[in-house]
């Protein structure tokens, strides 16, 4: 069981699936060897299935070192995904999680410590929006210090439709009578 859990991705399955079709025409019965059919494709055949039995090893060897290292990732992190979801990741998922990380970030460590310290403004076209900002970007700005009501809407620029569900949050807000302030992470 433990074995599958580690090759059930797609490309390991279709490598095995491979090396499996491969693997009866390898172990063809002695008396089919006189047929000339047999004994071409037998090499191929042998070839193919040493080939996509090393591709599968390496995928289930990839992914239990990419998968040990997930506890590392998320070490330190402040929301537990795991347990908000009340679901362990398998090896497989741990290990995509790992190599997307990997592949996005690097070898880049976060700095938890550093903090960017913001202001806020009055927003030029929508009344009663404050938009944050980094301390010292935006002339009038002020240093940020929301109340414990407010509201923060935060946004990444993904995309017309991310702010279209930003603008509704905010529009929201301010017609809740809510201080409603604006942060753009980028």
């Amino acid at each position: 069981f433990f074995f599958w859990d580690c090759v059930e991705m797609s490309v390991a399955k279709a490598v095995i699936g491979g090396g499996l079709a491969a693997a009866v025409y390898f172990y063809a019965p002695s008396e089919l060897d006189a047929d000339a059919v047999v004994r071409t494709v037998k090499p191929f055949c042998y070839g193919m299935a040493l080939f996509c039995g090393g591709i599968a090893a390496i995928a289930a060897v990839g992914t239990l070192v990419l998968g040990s290292m997930y506890g590392s990732l998320i070490e330190g992190n402040t929301f537990k995904i795991d347990e908000y979801v009340h679901q362990q990741p398998s090896m497989a998922q741990r290990a995509q999680v790992v190599l997307l990380n990997r592949l996005n970030v690097g070898s880049h460590v976060a700095n938890k410590s550093a903090s960017i310290a913001l202001e806020d403004a009055e927003s030029p076209f929508v009344p009663s929006l404050r938009v944050t900002s980094k301390a010292g970007s935006r002339a009038g700005a002020t240093g940020f210090k929301a109340p414990a009501e407010a509201i923060v809407v935060g946004t990444i620029r993904m995309g017309f439709g991310h702010h279209r569900i930003a603008y509704a949050a905010t529009s929201w807000a301010l017609g809740a009578g809510r201080p409603t302030y604006f942060h753009d992470l980028l």
